[in-house]
């Protein structure tokens, strides 16, 4: 029996922190720069078409399971998995006519918040542009729509009057639940004048998780693709049309590359993007997230040839030693941006600002072995 427990769910989270730039207006732009205006751009000295996948909220805390899967998927496709995200809002109404429709359940859903998005989007998708291709080319009509919500399959069943199978015509649901990762289509590029790696997302999917018969997750498909509207701004997310806004950390390898030229490219134009960099004292941030003070020029100036001290544990003596270690930039393992990803109820759209991202470099030891990894400072964007 459908259980109607989400007829009204109402939920209004406001978080008083929020990334540096922010700023008083917002305005989502169509006409995002694409591969064709890029190209004609002579400051643009790197471009390329990106592929990675990503979760809004899934969290190894609450879902070991779901987050494992999740982590497995992102290495097949060259990438790290998110594991961190912030949330800024939540204040999400779903109508009873479509979302519970959804839900099949006697347990509450979500307490904890995980799966806003997909929830909002499937509340919404009678009014939300969806397309077959990520080209955003091919769009869905409202039949087309519904196939992919409800699809209907006929099953054999042992009737026990007749002792005979007997077939039966059954509707299956959808359930949003099974939907917590996204692929996104974005393009990357080098502004030579600015100084910055930018990142332009242009669509998204939303994954549909297949299980096997014994409820193990095994693959997943792209249900269809939906626009990303790119803010110049951070949105003003205190305004009621954002009903959904969180922080993220996209994490995205050279491997995401579409383009096996351009891939091979990256590393390069990475290396150069960090020595001009260095000529920029005061507009970098140290690289521990996004707070802190801009580092000073003798810091700057020494990106990617430090020598750091760590102290490690030794599994023989049981004891702590001091290990020096060399920042030394011979390759970028993956740069990670940091946006801002909302949803506008207005519009019915996904929106997505950018206002950071940091190069993730490999760390030595004095015999140039690989100790690990992680970002060399965290760079504002303009």
């Amino acid at each position: 029996m459908k259980k109607q427990l989400f007829s009204v769910l109402s939920i209004a989270l406001i978080f008083s922190c929020s990334p540096p730039n922010q700023q008083s207006s917002t305005s989502a732009y169509a006409d995002a720069p694409n591969i064709e205006a890029l190209q004609k751009d002579t400051n643009i000295q790197f471009l390329g078409e990106v592929e990675h996948l990503f979760s809004f909220d899934i969290d190894p805390s609450i879902d070991e399971k779901k987050y494992a899967f999740y982590k497995s998927l992102c290495a097949d496709n060259g990438s790290r998995a998110d594991r961190w995200f912030e949330i800024l809002k939540h204040s999400i109404n779903l109508n009873d006519q479509s979302i519970s429709d959804y839900i099949e359940t006697e347990e509450p859903i979500y307490a904890d918040l995980d799966g806003m998005m997909s929830y909002l989007i499937f509340d919404q998708l009678d009014n939300i542009d969806t397309y077959a291709d990520k080209a955003l080319t091919q769009k869905l009509d409202d039949a087309q729509k519904k196939d992919i919500a409800i699809s209907i399959d006929t099953i054999l069943m042992f009737d026990p009057d007749t002792y005979k199978d007997k077939a039966y015509v059954v509707e299956n649901v959808l359930d949003p639940r099974d939907v917590f990762m996204y692929k996104v289509s974005a393009i990357i590029f080098f502004d030579k004048q600015k100084t910055e790696l930018i990142y332009v997302p242009t669509a998204i999917a939303p994954m549909k998780t297949i299980y096997d018969d014994e409820s193990n997750m095994v693959s997943t498909i792209d249900l269809f693709w939906i626009p990303v509207d790119v803010n110049r701004n951070y949105p003003q997310i205190d305004q009621p049309e954002y009903t959904f806004a969180h922080i993220h950390q996209n994490n995205i390898s050279p491997n995401n590359i579409l383009d096996t030229n351009m891939r091979k490219q990256f590393n390069t134009y990475s290396i150069d993007q960090v020595q001009r960099i260095r000529d920029r004292a005061g507009e970098l941030y140290i690289p521990t997230y996004m707070h802190g003070e801009p580092n000073d020029s003798s810091q700057i100036a020494n990106l990617g040839s430090s020598v750091d001290t760590i102290i490690i544990f030794d599994p023989e003596t049981f004891e702590e030693k001091v290990q020096t270690v060399k920042n030394e930039i011979r390759a970028v393992e993956s740069f990670r941006v940091n946006n801002v990803w909302s949803f506008n109820q207005s519009t019915k759209r996904i929106e997505c600002f950018q206002f950071g991202y940091t190069f993730i470099i490999d760390r030595l030891d004095d015999f140039g072995n690989v100790i690990n990894s992680g970002p060399i400072f965290f760079h504002k964007t303009r």
